[in-house]
């Protein structure tokens, strides 16, 4: 098949975003299709295996600004070659690919990754968000986009239930499908070499986080929990906007000498700190509820590592039995639940054991790309 994806992000190779996306496109192209990837101008993104068409866009008015030159670089490259969907990664303001589609008569297939008018409430106070909030230009946008396309990707259960109740789209027309990794980059490691490269020393317990350090990530619940298990060391690696408040809440518990705090890596470098690890953390707040898939516990899994996650409804159906399970918000219940790790290596490595099964039989790249071809190949057959 002939896919045009569409992405209306910076892809610099330092987001998940532009991970998830390089990796899709790579699995897709080496599955024997053709790709070509359309997004503002990037660079540190070196495409393999696919084709890129990168539109230069200022800094400001981004998201307008892409989609008017995406309009005439479809347009012209259909007339040379007529792809046989466009395949579009949904963001706030993106009505593009809905209207080529439908101009084009070419099937679109999209991608949504969340509730995002929903995170935008969280992540995003500036005025021009909080006005298009408030007038609704987001949920115009977005309910074009959703109703037009043929087939809707989602990453988690709960996000077509949002799109299902907000906009009366048929729940037959969404396909739920999880995340992949590169089992290649991520794998089971030695940790004794990892811990001697990174100056980490040998005998103890680490527990570890690695990834932003906001706010809905549930980090100040995770370094609360650490102050409770007095057996183990904490890593936490990242930046984000609650990185100085997390520094005086560690001061403020007298932790300082059991958790540290490393800058963020490129991601090339997150399975070394994987693999030094005895025990990884994801605790996003109840704001994710059921709409979360997140990216970082498919890499702990694929590392081998005892995983311990927030028990949300989505969690637990997304990874089943193969990680532990603690209250969200619950520093306490976290830190029951660590502690019990890590007092029992046999649970540690039978638990690394079953997420490592789970991802090479469910979750690399080939199987993602599998189920998106089949989406894809539905939405062609449904064309009028």
């Amino acid at each position: 098949m002939k896919f045009y994806y569409i992405a209306n992000e910076t892809l610099d190779r330092t987001s998940v975003q532009a991970i998830h996306v390089d990796e899709t496109c790579r699995a897709l192209s080496a599955a024997g299709h053709e790709v070509t990837l359309y997004a503002p101008w990037s660079t540190g993104l070196a495409s393999s295996g696919y084709r890129t068409s990168f539109l230069e866009v200022p800094d400001t008015l981004t998201a307008i600004f892409f989609q008017a030159r995406l309009f005439f670089r479809v347009r012209k490259d259909v007339r040379r070659e007529r792809p046989d969907v466009i395949y579009s990664r949904h963001t706030l303001l993106l009505f593009m690919p809905a209207l080529l589609g439908r101009l084009l008569r070419i099937p679109l297939v999209l991608e949504v990754n969340g509730p995002l008018i929903d995170e935008s409430r969280q992540v995003d106070q500036t005025l021009l968000a909080r006005l298009f909030r408030r007038s609704g230009v987001y949920r115009f946008f977005e309910r074009y986009s959703v109703r037009r396309a043929a087939r809707l990707v989602v990453v988690a259960p709960g996000i077509r239930e949002y799109l299902v109740r907000n906009y009366a789209v048929d729940p037959r027309r969404v396909t739920v499908v999880m995340n992949g990794v590169d089992v290649e980059a991520f794998k089971p490691t030695d940790r004794r070499e990892a811990r001697g490269r990174l100056g980490l020393d040998q005998d103890v317990v680490y527990v570890g986080y690695v990834g932003t350090l906001n706010p809905w990530q549930g980090v100040r619940h995770m370094v609360e929990a650490a102050a409770l298990v007095d057996d183990a060391r904490f890593l936490f690696v990242g930046t984000g906007e609650e990185r100085a408040e997390l520094e005086v809440v560690v001061d403020s518990l007298g932790v300082g000498g059991r958790v540290q705090f490393l800058p963020p890596v490129p991601h090339d470098r997150v399975p070394e700190h994987l693999a030094a690890l005895d025990i990884c953390l994801c605790y996003p707040t109840r704001f994710r509820a059921n709409t979360t898939s997140p990216f970082k516990v498919y890499e702990y899994l694929a590392c081998g590592k005892a995983v311990v996650i927030a028990d949300l409804a989505g969690m637990r159906e997304a990874f089943g039995d193969v990680v532990a399970y603690a209250e969200p918000e619950a520093p306490a219940a976290l830190a029951e639940q660590i502690g019990r790790l890590v007092a029992d290596s046999a649970e540690r490595e039978r638990l690394g054991a079953a997420g490592l099964a789970f991802i090479r039989a469910e979750h690399t790249w080939a199987r993602v790309a599998e189920r998106l071809v089949g989406v894809a190949e539905s939405a062609v057959e449904a064309r009028p």
